[in-house]
């Protein structure tokens, strides 16, 4: 076995060989850390489920990763549970879901009432941040 390499048997060693293949050998341990982040996120067949999955993928994206890429990764994950639950609100008072509730017709929209859920100072901060980050997810990566 080689230093600074992963190697896992299985489904699991298969799928980082192949990711390793032809690559630098510098490059090889960030590729095969990458990948193992990539499985356990995504792949239902690694014995790890549920929470305890996501548990360990995020410890190894806290000691593999770079802080800045962290960060980054961390805000795309922030703009998807913002995006999720403004596209629930906006259903929901599309629907009408309040009424068939029984309740009143709520007084703030939808981009209020997410910007007050998520401790944004405006309904204004609110469309910024999605507008600023939704432009950063478009912009090509070198």
């Amino acid at each position: 076995m080689k230093p600074g390499v992963i190697w896992f048997s299985g489904r699991f060693g298969e799928i980082i060989a192949e990711r390793i293949a032809g690559v630098a050998p510098e490059q090889r341990t960030d590729i095969a850390r990458r990948t193992i982040i990539e499985i356990l996120i995504t792949r239902p067949e690694v014995p790890l489920i549920g929470l305890l999955r996501r548990y360990v993928a995020m410890e190894l994206e806290k000691v593999w990763l770079p802080k800045r890429e962290r960060q980054k990764v961390y805000r795309q994950r922030e703009l998807e549970l913002i995006e999720s639950v403004y596209s629930l609100a906006k259903f929901g008072r599309k629907n009408k879901t309040w009424a068939k509730a029984g309740k009143r017709q709520p007084e703030s929209t939808s981009l209020e009432a997410v910007a007050d859920f998520f401790g944004f100072p405006s309904p204004e901060a609110l469309a910024q941040f999605l507008k600023r980050e939704r432009q950063a997810r478009k912009k090509p990566r070198p």
